[in-house]
């Protein structure tokens, strides 16, 4: 019992106190002229090809499953599953590519959209979990607009128009659309 309490490991302690410098140190060595030269094209990789990465795989999953290829998963859980799988890690690829001095836009295009899409795939995994339980249908669409994980991946998205203004756009938004 005791063994088992000690090898639990809880979320928070991951996100709380083990991500948090990782983060800082990508962050403390990264090359700002680079890395934001590129946010565009890091942004649009990021945001759009993990959201469709993610409808692919889940489609795939939810498809395969009705066809009894795989396990049969309802679309939430397909979802979820097409949410985890389509945030890639390269981690490989960035030592090579550091190792063999490749050009430095590519360098930093794959370093900023590996960066960015994990946050897309934990605020989609979030999301839908959060209706893993319910029972889906076209009227249940209204409460997707209420939910704190959806509120945050409408301003990520916004956000990805990577202008000067975003920043007060964002503002605006949240000020005009989502407040309670």
């Amino acid at each position: 019992s005791a063994y088992g309490e000690w090898m639990n490991f809880s979320p928070d302690f991951f996100f709380f106190a083990l991500l948090p410098p990782i983060i800082f140190d990508a962050g403390y060595s990264l090359d700002p002229k680079l890395f934001f030269g590129n946010f565009d094209a890091i942004c649009t990789l990021a945001f759009l090809g993990t959201f469709v990465s993610a409808i692919i795989i889940t489609t795939l999953v939810f498809v395969m499953g009705l066809a009894g290829a795989c396990y049969e998963l309802t679309f939430i859980q397909a979802g979820l599953f097409g949410s985890l799988i389509s945030a890639t890690d390269p981690v490989t690829t960035l030592a090579i590519l550091g190792n063999v001095r490749a050009d430095q836009n590519l360098y930093y295009l794959i370093f900023g959209e590996s960066v960015l899409n994990d946050a897309v795939a934990i605020v989609m995994y979030q999301t839908l979990n959060e209706f893993q339980h319910q029972k889906f249908s076209v009227g249940s669409l209204g409460k997707v607009s209420s939910a704190p994980n959806t509120t945050t991946l409408l301003l990520l998205a916004h956000q990805s128009r990577c202008s000067p203004f975003g920043g007060r756009r964002s503002h605006y938004i949240s000020r005009h659309f989502f407040e309670d």
